[in-house]
């Protein structure tokens, strides 16, 4: 082919806000080749004049040394015809056109500052020196200030700072670092910073960060305004401190993320393994769920009764810029009131906030998409996403082979821990955390937010999928969504598709056995699962077992007050309850006995085949939060960390052998069922036997994992499989997991876990989406 000949390269994948761009103009003129690059709602596009022969070293060349955080999933080349081929000019970055050549997504992430900007923010000589919105085209924000698609400043929230005379110069300059960097400002051209007080009149301040760093160190509250919303943070050592954060938080124990400085001043408070200091240190900067050391200088009203400390590094400058004022370890977590959408408005921020924050800081450049902290586990070598926020989100996946690529989708996720997937252009998009519904802001929230990612991603689904619970908030928002189609997809079905489309799992694969353990979930003719063995894929599957069904005495404040769930087991098991008051002096009283008739009677006492509501009978038994709990899986995560001290306290390190107690498999009319009745005189003898609670409740995990390893095993006798899926919120507990993981393997299966996408609610719409796709398409060749 001639030398003027002209070549369109199309490339995905996170290639904007990256330095892409730049990366293709230098790699072009080190080249001596002319043409053109922009971004696209797909990615990139490049237009490249030269011969065949040096279009093949431009995209060696290209992939070969790409940016720090470019990731290139996809690139195609295609010949221009001779008309559109350009005469040689030089190589350009040209202004994004709107439309695109495919219906693919590229949405940049939000990026903690990279190691160029933390050096140049703390160097005197620097004119952005102590800038707190200091960025380049490695890191800064990106997602929270886009309005539009294809990124560039003029659809960001930073169109509004026209950039000044040294900045325009740094944007044009090729050498730069910032050449073509859309947050590029500085403090003559970009956002200010400002304090205000109690009062809500601003601060004057020499030094913004030292006077937050002196309220911080007299007991007070400062509420932040991040890059995604508000964080609220106080001195995480003074009890007195955290407590008032509580109190004005509404959040009376759910533990709360720590941010430090560096790494050194983490591991004061948790062990970190040198994987989980890596993720810590990323450019996405999440929580990251650590083991808690119990020596740690943190007040414990921090994170009492659990096994893990959300540890968290600076996310943004500000962030920086304070951590190297307090010096300490801060409470770092989202500015609202339990059960609202985290703040990112500055009134809204004086009007809920200031009645009770001492200071707040607030700066001019507006957020556009709401982003609380991502919240990671860090697992055998692999991340493991359980809330998707900023840095991580939004999670790009591909179809597996067998969907169509020419659906676009909508699925709404459920009331807790909400998420909405979006499907467009052979990918799925899942969005940020939401968080729970039942309160009417959140739900606006959530719908607000629903409608912008839909108008960024130019989405116009054809169908709608939600949960089958006819009361769910998310339920009658998808009705006020619906395209052309409406499909209702059952909660457990969706975690398990959900898995299995985060794993590339074939439309048309083998079936797979999927266990889905949660605490509640609307099951098949309106009755409550939570402990199921589901067989088949993403179109049809069967319940083949699960756990035995108990009685929730109260219905809906057996799933707030733990002990009635301990009461109902133990009738179940037929266990005497008037001899049981030397361990519980509550047993035999008026109210156990009105539960009793309840169970009895059937009224107000549904069924459930619940392995949360388990955990939380077995939790109660140990004094583990039995009257009540204030935010879901309280009482189980307790039980899970005193399980974890038991095995610290071991030499060995054999997790699922040793100690444990009896469970019985019988078949049903409904399947296999799993009956942990035979556990409770056990495990009442030990608690009699002045046994270690921590040792019970160790017990209590391994003879869980051995159950249901029992029940896979023999289903596997009448049915074949070979993978067994692992999910429900209650694979979040690591020993369960672990232990499933590691005894399902011995036996010769293939455990899938769940890593890019939450294996509790907030993963949900995945599955939502992908069993309805599933549907639809055999609907439409049948």
């Amino acid at each position: 082919m001639s030398s003027d000949a002209g070549w369109r390269i199309e490339i995905s994948g996170r290639v904007q806000g990256v330095g892409f761009r730049p990366h293709v103009w230098r790699t072009a003129v080190a080249l001596g080749v002319s043409g053109r690059v922009s971004n696209t709602g797909n990615g990139v596009q490049i237009d490249l004049f030269c011969s065949e022969s040096k279009q093949h070293e431009f995209c060696q060349r290209l992939l070969l040394s790409l940016p720090p955080l470019a990731c290139v999933d996809k690139i195609t080349t295609l010949a221009l015809k001779r008309g559109r081929v350009a005469k040689a000019g030089g190589f350009l970055i040209e202004p994004s056109p709107v439309q695109s050549s495919d219906n693919r997504i590229s949405v940049p992430a939000d990026l903690a500052p990279c190691d160029s900007c933390r050096a140049e923010l703390f160097d005197p000589d620097s004119r952005r020196y102590r800038y707190p919105f200091i960025s380049c085209t490695q890191c800064g924000p990106r997602l929270s200030i886009l309005h539009a698609l294809p990124y560039d400043r003029a659809r960001t929230a930073m169109s509004m700072f026209p950039l000044c005379r040294n900045c325009a110069g740094e944007y044009e300059n090729p050498a730069d670092r910032r050449f073509h960097a859309e947050t590029n400002a500085c403090v003559a051209c970009g956002p200010e910073l400002w304090l205000e007080d109690a009062r809500g009149q601003v601060a004057a301040a020499q030094d913004p960060f030292e006077d937050m760093a002196r309220v911080i160190a007299a007991g007070g509250i400062v509420a932040i305004k991040g890059a995604g919303g508000f964080h609220l943070c106080c001195d995480a050592r003074r009890a007195n401190a955290v407590a008032r954060l509580r109190t004005g938080k509404q959040r009376p124990h759910k533990p709360l993320a720590v941010m430090f400085e560096d790494i050194e001043q983490a591991r004061a408070c948790a062990h970190i393994t040198t994987q989980q200091a890596e993720t810590m240190s990323a450019a996405e900067a999440p929580v990251v769920l650590c083991r808690a050391r119990p020596d740690s200088p943190l007040a414990r009203n921090v994170a009492a009764d659990v096994a893990w400390l959300g540890c968290m590094l600076p996310s943004t400058p500000v962030h920086l810029l304070l951590m190297v004022a307090v010096q300490r370890p801060l409470v770092m977590t989202s500015g609202n009131v339990s059960g609202a959408p985290t703040l990112i408005d500055n009134d809204a921020a004086r009007a809920l906030l200031l009645p009770w924050v001492d200071l707040l800081v607030l700066h001019d450049r507006p957020i556009v998409h709401r982003l609380d902290d991502a919240v990671v586990y860090q697992d055998d070598g692999a991340v493991e996403l359980i809330r998707p926020g900023r840095g991580m989100v939004p999670v790009i996946l591909p179809l597996p082979p067998g969907f169509r690529t020419d659906l676009p989708w909508l699925a709404v996720g459920g009331d807790l821990k909400n998420t909405f997937s979006f499907v467009q252009g052979g990918q799925l998009v899942l969005g940020t955390h939401q968080g729970d519904m039942q309160a009417l802001a959140a739900y606006r929230a959530a719908a607000s937010s629903g409608r912008d990612w839909m108008g960024l991603l130019r989405l116009r689904p054809v169908g709608v999928s939600r949960d089958c619970h006819p009361d769910y908030h998310s339920t009658r928002l998808a009705d006020g969504l619906a395209g052309e189609s409406m499909h209702s997809v059952q909660h457990h079905h969706a975690h398990m598709a959900a898995c299995l489309f985060e794993h590339g799992h074939p439309l048309h694969a083998e079936p797979v056995l999927a266990l889905c353990l949660d605490g509640l979930g609307y099951g098949q003719t309106g009755t409550l699962w939570g402990g199921e063995c589901l067989y088949g894929s993403y179109s049809h599957v069967r319940r083949l077992g699960g756990l035995r069904p108990m009685p929730m005495p109260g219905a809906d404040a057996a799933a707030r007050q733990p002990w009635r769930m301990l009461v109902a087991c133990l009738y179940q098991a037929q266990i005497e309850i008037e001899s049981l008051k030397a361990l519980w002096p509550w047993m035999g009283t008026a109210r156990t006995q009105a539960l009793q008739r309840m169970i009895e009677t059937g009224i107000q006492s549904p069924l459930c085949s619940s392995a949360g509501r388990l955990f939380d009978a077995v939790a109660a038994a140990l004094g583990c939060y039995a009257e009540g709990i204030s935010h879901e899986g309280q009482a189980a995560m307790a039980l899970e960390a005193l399980a974890w001290e038991a095995l610290e306290m071991q030499s060995d390190d054999v997790h699922h052998t040793g100690g444990r107690y009896a469970m019985q498999l019988t078949m049903t009319e409904g399947g296999w069922q799993l009956d942990a009745s035979p556990l409770w005189p056990l495990l009442i003898e030990d608690l009699r036997a002045g046994c270690d609670r921590r040792e019970v409740a160790l017990r209590f995990h391994r003879s869980l994992v051995a159950g249901l390893l029992q029940l896979v095993q023999t289903i596997g006798t009448e049915q074949p499989f070979e993978k067994v899926v692992l999910t429900g919120g209650v694979m979040q507990n690591r020993l369960l997991r672990t232990w499933l993981r590691q005894a399902l393997a011995a036996a010769g299966f293939e455990a899938l876990c769940h890593h890019r996408v939450p294996c509790n609610d907030a993963g949900l719409s995945v599955g939502q989406a992908a069993v309805a796709l599933a549907r639809h398409q055999d609907k439409q060749h049948a």
